[in-house]
């Protein structure tokens, strides 16, 4: 890609900033319901790329389905309306397995989709919204209007945002609706399980005042294991284990003596097979008093599978916590090198210049960019590309100081940031990077050029995180013009032009 003018580069930093700022608004707002938050979105998108229809679809084999969409009054669209998905500009996104955008349909070789016939569209831009690491449908924004100006990559970054916000809140969602879905069968068969308690109770055991066991059911034997002849005439403890049996006899006296008031329902507590296996049970109580004597009615439930429904309830909410941390580092890291995004370093520089000019220490930013980018994609492929940049990040992190920062600039340009760094070492570590760069097998030839710009002395930051950047961008421009595969400080620059 051939180096852009730094006015450009300033006003699409300003754009990408107000479309994270809209898209984190919208993402934020969690009073509102997904849907809400979907339409939201699909307004900001039209409003983005000047387009006047948005859609959110879900796609099922040969079926496209509208599930959310914003449109002008008048044009005859419904959530829920359904197409064959041949029949939209979608499938060309769909087939890419990635964004595709057309300005003017009737002035290209497309004029002849069946969309363009059906519909009249005559610009789009849409992309795949992957759910699982599955095509779950399109996100895509279109007009009856050729668009005013041509989709650039600050619009796929957008609809990429979009996209990946999309595919993660219904991941969400999908998954929130399963666990609600198993938390009402929960409770469903807790609520059968209680009512065929109180009715024939599955495991029923009566002793009497005693604590020696006079009744139990065919579910008492199949529960603990024993037959009912072993249960008959011993005590209660029999079925509690080891542990609990000394003090739990003291404790049963002292509830039979106040029966009235020992009324006691739903406690949980460990019970004893014959085998000796212990496992939790729930236990309910209640007095049966006849003829001048008094029983004490057990009513116990085998509470296991329900303490296992409970730690895959505790599983799958950290789960959901695990998304929301992912969430976090995906908004401030570059999906493809890993790295620091435009915003956080940004974001960063602005604090490290508080920092370093309040102590009057320098600090130093290299802004380098990719040599002849566009000719290794399209010599060598956009998958090369893209693993190129991946291995630069990598060297670049790997030159790097545990103080220095690392970021993604924008398409092939990355940045460093020097802290305590003056314009002496800062030119060395430039010629350096070049040095080690040009070095590197990447599998084809990789040069960079890098754009040095010092501050020593402590300014308004406000003023200072444009100009600074200007500066280092204005040297790259200096490298690239003088041959590419160097480094140029803006001293020197600005020298020149004196």
């Amino acid at each position: 890609m051939e180096y852009a003018p730094q006015l450009a580069s300033l006003r699409d930093m300003t754009e990408n900033e107000q479309v994270i700022r809209s898209l984190y608004a919208i993402t934020s707002s969690y009073e509102q319901s997904l849907q809400q938050r979907i339409e939201r979105l699909l307004q900001l998108g039209c409003q983005r790329f000047g387009l006047d229809i948005g859609i959110l679809s879900h796609v099922v084999g040969d079926e496209y389905k509208i599930l959310y969409h914003t449109a002008p009054e008048g044009v005859p669209l419904s959530n829920g309306d359904c197409f064959s998905v041949q029949r939209t500009y979608c499938i060309r996104a769909l087939t890419a397995k990635g964004p595709v955008g057309f300005e003017h349909v009737a002035q290209s070789d497309f004029a002849t989709h069946p969309a363009y016939k059906d519909f009249g569209l005559e610009s789009y831009i849409g992309a795949p919204v992957m759910v699982n690491d599955e095509v779950y449908g399109t996100l895509n924004f279109s007009s009856p209007n050729p668009s005013h100006k041509p989709f650039d990559l600050i619009d796929i970054d957008a609809l990429q945002l979009m996209t990946n916000w999309i595919g993660t809140e219904i991941t969400k969602d999908m998954a929130l609706q399963e666990l609600s879905l198993s938390n009402q069968k929960l409770k469903k068969a807790e609520a059968i399980l209680a009512q065929v308690v109180e009715v024939a109770p599955a495991c029923i055991i009566m002793i009497n005042e005693n604590g020696d066991i006079e009744l139990v059911n065919q579910e008492t034997e199949r529960m603990f294991g024993y037959g009912r002849d072993e249960l008959l005439g011993e005590k209660l403890e029999i079925l509690l284990p080891l542990s609990m049996r000394g003090s739990h006899a003291g404790m049963r006296n002292q509830f039979m003596r106040n029966l009235d008031s020992r009324i006691m329902a739903g406690r949980e507590l460990f019970a004893r097979k014959k085998s000796g296996e212990e496992f939790p049970v729930e236990i309910g109580l209640n007095s049966v008093k006849a003829e001048g004597q008094s029983w004490v009615l057990s009513a116990v439930i085998d509470i296991t599978e329900r303490k296992r429904y409970e730690n895959e309830i505790i599983g799958q909410k950290k789960m959901l916590e695990q998304v929301n941390e992912l969430l976090a580092t995906q908004a401030n890291t570059d999906s493809l090198t890993g790295l620091f995004n435009r915003r956080v370093f940004f974001d960063k520089l602005t604090n490290l210049l508080d920092l370093f000019t309040a102590k009057s220490k320098p600090i130093s930013i290299l802004l380098l960019d990719l040599d002849y980018f566009k000719q290794i994609n399209d010599t060598y492929g956009h998958n090369k590309g893209d693993q190129v940049l991946k291995e630069l990040a990598i060297h670049l992190k790997a030159q790097a100081r545990d103080s220095d920062l690392v970021a993604r600039y924008g398409g092939e340009e990355f940045v460093i940031v020097l802290p305590e760094t003056d314009q002496l070492r800062a030119n060395r570590t430039a010629e350096r990077l070049c040095k080690k760069i040009e070095a590197v097998d990447f599998g084809c030839p990789v040069t960079v050029s890098i754009g040095v710009a010092t501050l020593s002395e402590a300014s308004p930051t406000k003023l200072l995180v444009d100009d600074f950047v200007e500066q280092a961008d204005q040297a790259l421009y200096a490298s690239k013009i003088a041959g590419r595969n160097r480094t140029t400080h803006f001293q020197d620059v600005a020298q020149n032009e004196s």
